[in-house]
């Protein structure tokens, strides 16, 4: 525990001392990454060890005050979490010291090291904390911190516009927590976690309106569909080292509450796991598709992030079934899929972040449309790109393919189970998994090749240089790290005992047996990777071998009688996605503009999609305008006379009274 909190005292006061050097923009970026990087280290030694020691630690009340006392406490599920935070801190930390070089003459630095260190250390304390009131102060320290980051541009009105949507959602999610944790305390008589563990478990009328709360309060900060809205706003708006924080650990927080309330809740019903499956699967569906939609690289990112999280949700859905049907190969594996993914996904969406970053840094544009031809210019972007938008898209031998494929195992196991709904279930889980995984492999084909392969489209994308050191080291390392976790689960798949254990609450029996069914299945997949690589090499060598005494003759490009293809002659991003974007046109509701050849030999075609958010466009956007319609008619209450102002104060003092007497 000592370690968990040194390394959040040594964040915070690190962005404190950053602050203060904010005049000093060098300082100031080596004390706040300095400061993040020794915390991470502090931190992720102390989360590894903890959950592969299946180490609990819990003490109650170490700190007291008049609202309660700051009870801490380190499980299995705190660890999980807490490792992709420290990861994602140290590696975007580093990324951000030369990222923000370009901003030194016009902002202050000192600002950004001060809320980026309190986020990341409001986060770990809100993993580690064990009492209702704390977790809510924490949970709205991090909220106002994300705000102040994504807020960073504040000279563009995008910006502010985009800050002001997250502000909004946040406070509606966390009002819905509000009545979560009130409603829990008052049932329990304590806002102590430890209380709620044992007085929660039998409040079955209870339990379903404290999980209905809980999804929709943390759904909105883990950004299921339709509370979504805040994503594609605020991660184009933010800084890309910022966005590569919040989309890969902020948004999980959300995913870490609803996990540690189900804990409380006792047995789970079934229409939990139900509902939770159904909202993974639409947000999963749509999120991708959304995505496929974009031609703003960050955006069409934050789309991914709804995507992810649908799988993240299909899998904890899964588990619940599996618990209520008393299926434990279900319960097990629905729920290793969804948390492995938790990491696999916080790996491979700040990699591909902190690379859109890099890209949009050197040649000043979010708009795929305008670029082309990066990959000659940064190879190494390009390739660390290449390996997250293959994780991404669930593609072997990565990450992203060793967590969806447990969910799939689970899902195969049950789907000629003799229950209906578990049958059923599984069969919608592995379709609705196969129409995400194929529209993921669309959307970052088109991005890759769009965006890094042909030939640029702007003088932007020409002069396009490879990004700082260490910008490159951060990419670098990250997708090492998704090599790693995909060829080595073999390795770490035992080691999530103890978690599962916990979050499911299954026998130590049937979780080594079944844990040891899928290391088995991993081994057998790693040796047909082994075969698979023995083969490239030889086919390698054998060519290299033929070619080596026979001229090899080198040409420019050749495309249906032109030997200098032009970057017109090449797809777009709107002409890649037309055939899927048109189809699913019911749902996307895009707005198509196109200049169609109108002779033998047209001067100007073109063809433009403009695809908005559903839920913005049918649903939140009319709703606001009702809302602000109704608050306009309410502005005889403001006079700008302070006598009636104080007049105000009067009448509502007295109405207090009043209601406090009787």
């Amino acid at each position: 525990m000592f370690e968990f909190i040194l390394s959040v005292l040594i964040m915070f006061t690190s962005g404190v001392i950053a602050c203060i050097f904010g005049r000093h923009p060098r300082k100031s970026s080596f004390i706040g990454a300095g400061g993040a990087v020794i915390g991470s280290i502090t931190g992720l030694t102390a989360a590894i060890r903890t959950i592969f020691n299946d180490v609990t630690i819990y003490k109650k009340g170490i700190c007291a005050f008049n609202i309660g006392a700051l009870s801490t406490g380190i499980d299995q599920l705190s660890a999980f979490f807490l490792a992709p935070l420290f990861v994602l801190v140290a590696a975007s930390s580093i990324y951000a010291v030369q990222y923000l070089k370009p901003f030194y003459a016009k902002k202050n630095i000192g600002l950004f090291w001060l809320f980026f260190n309190l986020l990341a250390s409001s986060i770990a304390t809100l993993v580690i904390t064990r009492n209702g009131v704390f977790f809510l102060v924490a949970w709205e320290i991090m909220s106002v911190s994300s705000y102040f980051l994504v807020t960073f541009e504040d000279e563009h009105k995008s910006v502010r516009q985009a800050g002001i949507i997250y502000l909004i959602s946040s406070h509606i999610g966390v009002m819905f927590l509000f009545f979560l944790f009130v409603m829990m305390g008052n049932a329990c008589g304590s806002m102590e976690f430890a209380d709620f563990s044992s007085g929660l478990s039998n409040l079955l009328p209870v339990s379903s309106i404290i999980f209905t709360l809980a999804v929709i309060g943390f759904g909105v900060k883990a950004g299921f569909v339709p509370f979504h809205f805040w994503l594609p706003q605020a991660h184009p708006a933010a800084p890309s080292p910022v966005s590569a924080l919040m989309s890969a650990v902020m948004i999980k927080t959300g995913i870490y509450g609803l996990l540690r309330i189900l804990m409380f809740i006792g047995p789970p019903r079934l229409w939990w796991g139900i509902a939770l499956l159904g909202i993974g699967l639409i947000s999963g569906i749509l999120g991708v598709l959304f995505a496929l939609a974009q031609h703003d690289v960050k955006r069409l990112l934050a789309y991914h992030s709804v995507e992810n999280i649908g799988i993240i949700a299909i899998g904890i859905g899964l588990g619940l079934i599996g618990l209520n049907k008393e299926l434990p190969i279900l319960a097990l594996f629905g729920f290793a899929g969804s948390l492995l993914h938790i990491i696999n996904h916080a790996l491979f969406k700040g990699l591909l972040f902190l690379g859109a970053g890099a890209v949009v840094q050197q040649t000043g544009t979010r708009n795929i449309e305008l670029l082309g031809g990066v990959f000659k210019k940064m190879p190494v972007t390009g390739i660390t790109f290449l390996i997250g938008a293959a994780a991404i898209s669930g593609l072997p031998p990565l990450n992203g393919f060793a967590s969806e494929f447990l969910i799939y195992f689970g899902s195969f196991s049950c789907i000629t189970d003799s229950s209906l709904t578990p049958a059923i279930s599984s069969l919608l889980a592995i379709t609705g998994l196969a129409l995400i995984g194929a529209l993921a492999v669309a959307c970052f084909t088109k991005v890759f090749s769009i965006v890094f392969l042909g030939h640029a489209r702007s003088a932007a994308a020409e002069k396009a240089s490879e990004p700082g050191k260490m910008m490159q080291s951060s990419m670098v390392f990250l997708a090492v790290l998704c090599i790693l976790i995909g060829i080595s689960m073999p390795l770490i798949i035992p080691g999530f005992r103890g978690l599962l254990a916990e979050v499911s609450g299954l026998a130590s029996s049937e979780i080594n047996l079944f844990l040891g069914q899928a290391k088995t299945t991993f081994v057998f997949i790693n040796k047909i990777y082994l075969v698979l690589a023995v083969v490239f090499v030889f086919l390698l060598l054998l060519r290299k071998k033929m070619l080596a005494k026979k001229p090899v003759r080198t040409a420019p490009t050749w495309d249906c009688g032109y030997n200098q293809p032009s970057p017109k002659m090449q797809y777009t991003g709107s002409s890649f996605a037309q055939p899927i974007t048109d189809f699913f046109n019911f749902i996307l509701r895009a707005d198509k503009k196109a200049e169609l050849p109108s002779d033998t030999f047209p001067k100007k075609i073109s063809m433009h999609t403009e695809s908005n958010d559903i839920f913005m466009r049918y649903i939140y956007e009319p709703l606001s305008a009702k809302i602000y319609s109704l608050i306009m008619k309410l502005r005889w209450i403001q006079h700008g006379r302070l006598q009636v102002y104080i007049l105000y104060i009067v009448v509502t003092l007295l109405i207090l009274i009043i209601w406090k007497l009787g």
